[in-house]
């Protein structure tokens, strides 16, 4: 990797799959801050900017209904053009087209490949082979 480490944000409120890509992306050289919940990295957004944000799609937060779709598009809008991994269980053909034609360049769903998918967006977002 590049002499300073690329942060990403990686936000699910699944605590194990949290776990279990931020662990993926540290073994890789990545720093990485995870999140539970939208409202927690927009607050942390305020503050820092990552190189990378890893959402989910579906979100339960405490009876509000989100998605990382909407997040996407409200970071975006406020922020600029930052990368975008969305992570789904859903592998919906239309859905992933509508996130493509909004400037969602990387949907990953939640299967076996995953981590395959995941080196592979690395590599193109970042130019860089994992280690």
């Amino acid at each position: 990797m590049q002499d300073q480490k690329k942060t990403v944000f990686v936000v699910d409120d699944d605590e194990i799959f949290t776990a279990t890509i931020a662990a993926f992306l540290k073994r890789k050289g990545y720093s990485v801050k995870e999140y539970y919940t939208v409202e927690e990295c927009m607050l942390s957004l305020e503050k820092e900017q990552p190189s990378l944000i890893i959402t989910d799609y579906n979100f339960s937060e405490q009876g509000k209904s989100a998605n990382g779709f909407q997040f996407y598009t409200w970071a975006t809008q406020k922020y600029g053009d930052i990368p975008f991994i969305v992570f789904s269980g859903q592998d919906d053909g239309g859905l992933v087209l509508r996130m493509v034609r909004e400037g969602v360049r990387h949907y990953i769903v939640k299967d076996n490949n995953m981590f395959d998918e995941l080196e592979e967006s690395l590599i193109e977002l970042f130019g860089e082979q994992p280690d």
